[in-house]
């Protein structure tokens, strides 16, 4: 974009186009490139959220891996397997069982 945009001032000084072509043009390349800026940004943030999920998949099956075969429960493999216990108010159906 940087190339064309070098190209269009030139013919501009050249007086190849005119003042109010140079505008438009110039005016239709800059949008297009804060469109590309944003694209890129997003595709950005796409490949580095895919990165994180694939480290995160690969930590998980090695941790799977260490406990595969466990002999006895311990603090240490249940820090390692358990990430999070939510607990929730009981609820209650309509025949009174919770």
């Amino acid at each position: 974009m940087d190339g064309l945009l070098a190209k269009l001032y030139e013919d501009r000084l050249s007086e190849r186009i005119t003042e109010r072509n140079f505008d438009s043009l110039c005016a239709k390349f800059q949008t297009e490139q804060e469109q590309l800026d944003v694209r890129i940004s997003e595709l950005t943030a796409e490949v580095n959220a895919k990165a994180d999920r694939q480290q995160n998949i690969r930590n998980w099956v090695e941790t799977i891996k260490k406990y595969s075969d466990p002999k006895e429960l311990t603090a240490e493999m249940l820090n390692a397997l358990i990430e999070k216990i939510a607990v929730h108010n009981a609820e209650t159906l309509e025949n009174g069982e919770k």
